[in-house]
């Protein structure tokens, strides 16, 4: 299969969709990392073919080719299944690449009924039980750390400021605040 790219609206918004592999085999939706974008697994391609994979990836609001818009686990798994629906996939399996990880169990659980399987690749764990791991947390870090269990959303926005205060967006950026040759 050549790959393929294509704008789904979802609500007012534009989310960009990739597929590769074979468009007859078994779909699995891929969660690009944190940062990255759907062009993340494309490097698997021709094993995704042979393998009889349909690979469908997408960026989340506000990467690569996909406009800003609610960015939660419950939104981006609800984006998840309006793509699948889209290209005419009733279940699939979801495949989670780091940062990506949470949205795939999330489209998992939003629907369990179309999710057939999951799949985490280094994904993050609970870090405060890896000895030493908290001590090496940055001060901003450590103080969105804190908040998380009674202010998630403080914590969202504290973890964002210290990635944009670093210079890094997930906005028309590759990482780190270097300019974006394209979607």
């Amino acid at each position: 299969m050549a790959t393929s790219e294509r704008d789904v609206v979802v609500a007012d918004r534009t989310v960009r969709v990739r597929e590769a592999g074979d468009p007859g085999g078994s779909p699995v939706l891929y969660f690009h990392g944190t940062p990255g974008s759907r062009l993340d697994v494309s490097f698997g391609d021709e094993i995704a073919a042979e393998a009889g994979v349909r690979l469908v990836s997408f960026d989340r609001p506000g990467y690569g080719g996909s406009s800003p818009g609610p960015f939660g686990l419950r939104s981006v798994g609800s984006d998840a299944l309006i793509v699948a629906s889209e290209l005419g996939v009733q279940r699939f399996a979801t495949l989670g690449l780091s940062g990506g990880g949470p949205f795939a169990l999330a489209t998992a659980a939003v629907d369990p009924g179309r999710v057939t399987r999951v799949g985490v690749a280094s994904g993050a764990g609970p870090f405060q039980e890896v000895p030493g791991a908290a001590e090496g947390l940055s001060e901003v870090d450590a103080r969105a750390v804190g908040l998380i269990a009674g202010n998630p959303s403080e914590a969202a926005a504290t973890f964002a400021s210290g990635f944009l205060s670093s210079g890094c967006s997930t906005k028309a950026t590759t990482p780190c605040g270097k300019p974006s040759t394209g979607p």
